[in-house]
């Protein structure tokens, strides 16, 4: 029988488990129950019932999940360590503005620096490289030409 997981973004359904998948975060395994849901860019959603099951604390100004399991010790796990963390609201936040009509998206950015390659390696440039001007660069850097026109 289907599971049927309501989302800000509408009901997903669910028919598979990975029953006592180890979930692992940083060099510890802790073992989940996992539902297998069609979402791309989340490796794994946990569900309240197993964070109070591992004794969580969640901090959201700092970002982390602290497991207090008893006997053992305390276990601090931080998953995003950007200073630039994406700013969430909550689902229950967020059902408001979407049922008056606002659109609303589950999103993941992963945010890559790339350098710009070089102008030869392009082909356009690389054809006509007798056209483009030594101070292309700095004209697409800048968005000025560095000689002056009357």
């Amino acid at each position: 029988m289907p599971l049927r997981i309501e989302t800000p973004g509408g009901d997903l359904e669910a028919d598979r488990c990975t029953p006592l998948y180890p979930v692992i975060l940083d060099d510890r395994s802790f073992l989940a129950n996992l539902v297998v849901l069609s979402m791309k860019n989340f490796d794994v959603m946990l569900r309240i019932d197993w964070l109070t099951r591992h004794h969580t604390s969640i901090d959201c100004e700092r970002r982390t999940v602290a497991f207090n399991v008893p006997d053992e010790k305390v276990f601090v796990y931080r998953a995003c360590k950007s200073f630039y963390f994406a700013m969430t609201i909550s689902s229950a936040r967020a059902k408001r503005p979407m049922n008056a009509g606002c659109v609303a998206y589950l999103a993941s950015v992963d945010v890559t620096r790339r350098a710009a390659p070089a102008l030869e390696k392009i082909p356009v440039v690389r054809e006509f490289s007798d056209i483009f001007l030594a101070e292309l660069p700095e004209c697409l850097r800048t968005g000025r030409s560095s000689s002056s026109s009357s």
